[in-house]
């Protein structure tokens, strides 16, 4: 399926687009450029290693994040990805439409890079959060928020742009305890809401719970009062939120 990209704000004036030198790395293996890319930018890292509070800072938002599943980039002036975590790494990596190219962060369509630099020289002028999103491959997407960087990572004043990004499948199955937890609905609600937001049917369910239907009916109809909702498609509509 052709990526195509969705914005979640509205346009901003587009930036030009940054000309990529395409000569240096000509002819040279993709993993091989990936892990130059990769060597790269932990070299212009250091830079920002020598600011004590921009390394603590840092490791206090990489490590915030990656325990909610979510990558995060450092950008500078011109896109130059100045510290990346290790999921961001992994998503660059795999081929789906991000990459790291000459230190910057490039993506396949040249409308989704459009895009992405005008989200950044906005983002650095007003310093407002902007969102996209992309395909990364057949039910699944990339979103990603744009917005500026604490003042701990702007060393010197510069204005430096955090890039949040996380992946999100059709196929993966929401998490019962978080769902219980947001809910403040039982452990067997949650499994059974997971299932449903995971596409199943209530005998599917049942069958995957090794349960009656009538006990999983019985459920759903605890989860539409507890939940305030009229049918099961809005039980599912809520549950994907997370």
């Amino acid at each position: 399926m052709a990526e195509h990209q969705i914005a979640l704000r509205t346009s901003f004036d587009a930036a030009h687009p940054v000309a990529d030198a395409s000569p240096p790395w000509r002819g040279i293996p993709p993993k091989a450029r990936s892990v130059a890319d990769a060597e790269d930018a932990t070299r212009r890292g250091g830079r920002l290693q020598r600011h004590p509070a921009v390394s603590i800072g840092w490791q206090s938002i990489d490590s915030a994040y990656s325990g909610f599943g979510e990558a995060v980039l450092l950008v500078g002036k011109g896109a130059i990805v100045e510290k990346m975590s290790a999921l961001a790494r992994r998503y660059l990596d795999d081929g789906h439409g991000w990459s790291t190219r000459n230190g910057r962060l490039r993506h396949a369509d040249p409308k989704v890079q459009r895009l992405f630099d005008a989200y950044c020289v906005a983002v650095a002028r007003d310093r407002k959060m902007r969102a996209l999103a992309t395909t990364a491959s057949w039910g699944e997407v990339f979103w990603m928020d744009i917005g500026p960087a604490p003042d701990t990572l702007n060393p010197q004043g510069e204005r430096m742009i955090l890039v949040r990004m996380r992946r999100n499948s059709a196929f993966s199955m929401p998490d019962a305890t978080r769902l219980r937890s947001v809910f403040s609905i039982t452990h067997a609600e949650a499994a059974v809401l997971a299932g449903l937001a995971a596409g199943h049917s209530v005998e599917e369910v049942a069958t995957l719970r090794q349960a009656s239907v009538l006990t999983v009916r019985k459920q759903v109809a605890s989860l539409l009062s507890k939940m305030e909702c009229h049918r099961q498609s809005e039980l599912v509509r809520l549950a994907s939120l997370l």
